[in-house]
């Protein structure tokens, strides 16, 4: 979420939290989310917007991605080799039948 689309307003008891200029949260009295009471009410929105706007990580890949990704690659080199081994087997058919036609 952009940073920019979000801003605050400090109350006399708690904060509210706007996205695009209309209240989007409200922390108020007993109501609001644990806060650190160690701060203020504009320090707590500030990091509770921070919080918001953080980057989500990427996902660790799953064992089975892993798993499907090694099959992949392993059935694209095989798809190689097959391709290869096809490329041989035809040049060996041409040679067979250049040689034939020569010994007839």
């Amino acid at each position: 979420m952009d940073e920019n689309r979000l801003s605050y307003d400090i109350l006399n008891n708690g904060y509210t939290i706007k996205l695009d200029g209309k209240t989007w949260m409200e922390q108020l009295d007993e109501y609001s989310k644990p806060m650190d009471v160690s701060k203020s009410f504009e320090e707590n929105a500030l990091l509770q917007i921070e919080q918001i706007t953080a980057p989500v990580p990427e996902p660790e890949p799953t064992e089975i991605e892993l798993n499907i990704a090694s099959l992949q690659e392993t059935n694209n080199a095989l798809g190689s080799q097959l391709s290869q081994t096809l490329i041989q087997v035809m040049m060996l058919q041409q040679q067979v039948s250049a040689l034939s036609n020569t010994t007839e």
